[in-house]
């Protein structure tokens, strides 16, 4: 009774709602309207070769999608039959800037969340199972799944005590909902823990983050590139700085720019979390001696390089000597891995959210550094450059932190064969 009444709601109540905002906005938003119009006719073109097993990933964003790219090739090694493998993306970044060569087969939009949405691409794709990374859980995706009986289950699954999830008014409707899933594999003790006020032990699993053998991966593809002049970095000290926004840069600018004013030998790599033509300019200004990105070829002994591309950024923290890992002085910090897994220490701020890694890395000889305002900043920025053995010895423990979560790729890919 209680699903049936969640259902009612959830179809013609908070749905309808959803569907109207988002068409309406659309209009005024051209990656949105990009992605309206596909989730409303792609479904005609998706289809899957007769022979092979199809198997969907459900990603909220780009930044999970990459996570997962470890597992394509494990499911296609340890799956005995064919696997045809298809990424669906809510997020129109997402779709529209994945790398289309990595082993996956096809991209789509997740659908609308409608009942017969969902009920039409399942039916054109036939999956053998629905894997659903992190937490962008739609109900009808769900639903439907266990309807047509398609296992589905939750990978680099994560929830914190203070998850809205577990609040008085939204776990009734969660509890409801994560019933239906068959399996939900957690990246740590505490998050299956806190599952168990959702579902019974039964349902959950601790296989890790596949995350951690993303960043290996990446790694390892970068030894082989080279972004960056070598009279850049060559005899300086590069601080490479990621996903920052400006509530990142109110905190570190004034800091930095006294900090290059004291050693010469100082260099800055700026990568916005948004690199957009005005926020690239804006950077450019407080940031005199500096030089896009794309406009490398006619660099001329610039000490910061702003970043006005993506897809770089994972490469460029291979030059660095030590990194500052933005969004926590905002919505919560980025990828701290990212940077770690080359032995490069790393700073952020206090916000935290969302991220059980800079969480675990923030404790003491873990690599990673908490700062709260300019001056803590400074104070950290004045030893690591400093005191070489302490940077080493820091940068060690971060990428020792990373090497010691590998394997959750392996793991899940095994557990994904034994479903299908």
């Amino acid at each position: 009774m209680t699903l049936f009444i969640i259902f009612v709601l959830y179809n013609f109540m908070v749905l309808p709602i959803i569907y109207i905002v988002v068409h309406l906005a659309a209009i005024f938003h051209k990656k949105l309207r990009h992605g309206v119009w596909n989730r409303h006719f792609q479904w005609k073109k998706v289809t899957v070769p007769a022979d092979r097993s199809c198997v969907i990933f459900h990603t909220a964003s780009l930044g999970e999608y990459e996570h997962i790219r470890p597992l394509f090739p494990l499911l296609r090694k340890y799956c005995p039959k064919p696997k045809y493998l298809v990424n669906m993306f809510f997020s129109p970044s997402g779709y529209l800037n994945a790398n289309r060569e990595d082993g996956t087969d096809q991209y789509i939009y997740s659908p609308f969340d409608t009942p017969w949405a969902v009920w039409r691409l399942y039916h054109r794709l036939r999956p053998k199972v629905l894997v659903i990374v992190k937490h962008d859980i739609w109900p009808n995706q769900v639903w439907i799944a266990k309807l047509m009986k398609i296992p589905v289950i939750i990978i680099n699954a994560s929830l914190s005590k203070s998850s809205s999830r577990l609040k008085w008014w939204s776990k009734w409707f969660h509890s409801a909902l994560y019933r239906d899933v068959n399996r939900i594999f957690t990246i740590s003790e505490k998050d299956s823990e806190n599952f168990l006020n959702l579902v019974k032990p039964e349902k959950t699993m601790i296989a890790g983050d596949t995350k951690f053998d993303q960043v290996l991966l990446r790694m390892e593809a970068a030894e082989k590139i080279d972004l960056l002049p070598e009279k850049f970095h060559r005899d300086s000290f590069v601080i490479v700085l990621g996903s920052v926004w400006p509530a990142d840069l109110e905190i570190l600018s004034p800091v930095l720019k006294q900090v290059m004013i004291d050693n010469e030998d100082i260099r800055l790599v700026i990568a916005p979390h948004d690199p957009s033509e005005k926020w690239v300019k804006e950077i450019s200004k407080q940031y005199r001696n500096s030089i896009k990105y794309t406009e490398l070829e006619t660099y001329s002994n610039e000490k910061i390089i702003v970043v006005d591309t993506i897809g770089v950024l994972a490469t460029l923290y291979k030059y660095g000597h030590l990194s500052y890992v933005g969004g926590s002085f905002k919505e919560g910090v980025h990828n701290v891995m990212e940077a770690a897994v080359y032995g490069v220490p790393v700073i952020y701020g206090p916000e935290l959210t969302g991220s059980t890694e800079a969480e675990a890395m923030s404790e003491p000889h873990m690599g990673g550094i908490i700062v709260r305002d300019s001056q803590s900043f400074r104070d950290e920025l004045d030893r690591f450059i400093g005191d070489p053995d302490y940077r080493l010895k820091t940068g060690k423990e971060a990428q020792d932190f990373v090497m010691k979560h590998l394997g959750a790729s392996k793991q899940i890919s095994e557990l994904i064969c034994d479903l299908i």
